[in-house]
């Protein structure tokens, strides 16, 4: 039998590579464990070719590691993730799209000046109508870090290079910190009118029911949306608005899936708040009290973190004779940047 020549080895791995590449496309497609136990498998067929690769193949170590990078990325073992798209990164034949990546497992890693620095080098390397969704990750960075003129602005950028439902969205919130509602339900309108009914973050429902509650087009979204059966992805949103419309039963259901997924901070205060609205004081106290100390117990907290925390006590003042809550801003990045009237434009959008 005659041994594989190297044209036909690279031909083989080549066809490998793309079908890896069309299963975890196929992968993106789907939710919940389904999606899980695909990308699972293929990091098997990754790991598999990878001890097939000598370390002179630098192109095809590169183009491997970054595609095991996205695949732990999925699978949140961020770690790994980072140390796979490292060496995509320090490749001579590194691929579009690696630092970018690096710079979402920094984002979930909540190493957000590092996040940054990768978004800012996978934008010099795009051309300028190609770096949206980078410019609006990068913006998201800066939010959280407090710098809500530099998010301000990379959220417009996006959208002037590549109309994004993502960056009007979270363009809408950085206008509702500062007070300008009209422009944040603008900037929301435009974002349902690119997504809905596929989609809808958290935010924008928030700012579609408006701080006054008086928006026509925010009941029509809700109305619409709580009939349809949410994906994973879409069940804090489902929750909110089914709360909004007094549909308890509904939004517990959701918000319980939620809570044994991940129980996140806002997963703990979106409980007590539906059991408050619904009438449920010593449960929504529970919930509260249960956020209060996760938010407490962080080592890193962001803008997000503390106005979800500003929420807690918003929520537990709302109580007869309710407990005193203090929410402390020393340990938030960037809080010194956050003042009162940002809290209270923020809080205008909760009842």
């Amino acid at each position: 039998m005659k041994a594989k020549t190297n044209d036909s080895m690279d031909k083989s791995f080549s066809e490998t590579l793309r079908r890896i590449e069309s299963e975890s496309k196929h992968a993106m497609l789907v939710e919940g464990e389904v999606r899980r136990s695909m990308f699972k498998d293929i990091l098997k067929e990754c790991d598999l070719e990878f001890q097939k690769l000598s370390k002179e193949d630098s192109e095809n170590l590169a183009y491997l590691s970054r595609h095991m990078g996205l695949v732990y990325y999925e699978l949140n073992d961020l770690n790994s993730a980072e140390q796979a798209l490292l060496v995509a990164s320090n490749s001579i034949f590194m691929n579009v799209g690696t630092y970018s990546l690096l710079g979402k497992v920094y984002f979930k890693m909540r190493k957000f000046n590092q996040a940054i620095n990768m978004f800012s080098k996978e934008i010099s390397f795009h051309t300028k109508n190609k770096n949206s969704e980078t410019h609006t990750n990068r913006g998201v960075a800066y939010f959280e870090i407090g710098k809500f003129n530099d998010a301000m602005n990379e959220f417009s950028v996006a959208i002037d290079r590549n109309i994004s439902s993502t960056a009007f969205m979270n363009r809408s919130l950085v206008h509702v910190l500062n007070g300008n509602y009209l422009w944040a339900e603008n900037d929301a309108v435009s974002a349902t009118t690119l997504m809905f009914p596929d989609s809808i973050n958290e935010s924008l429902n928030l700012i579609l029911v408006s701080h006054d509650g008086t928006s026509s087009y925010g009941r029509v979204i809700m109305k619409e949306f709580v009939k349809q059966e949410p994906r994973e992805s879409e069940l804090k949103s489902h929750a909110i608005m089914c709360m909004y419309v007094g549909e308890f039963t509904k939004a517990d259901s959701d918000l319980s899936i939620l809570r044994k997924k991940d129980e996140t901070l806002s997963a703990l205060v979106l409980s007590g708040d539906m059991h408050r609205l619904e009438g449920n004081e010593l449960t929504a106290e529970h919930w509260y009290g249960l956020a209060l100390k996760k938010f407490n117990s962080m080592d890193v907290q962001t803008t997000t973190d503390y106005l979800i925390a500003e929420r807690i006590k918003q929520g537990v003042q709302r109580i007869p004779h309710h407990k005193h809550v203090v929410i402390s801003k020393d340990k938030v990045i960037g809080g010194k940047n956050i003042t009162e009237s940002m809290v209270q434009n923020y809080l205008q959008m909760y009842r």
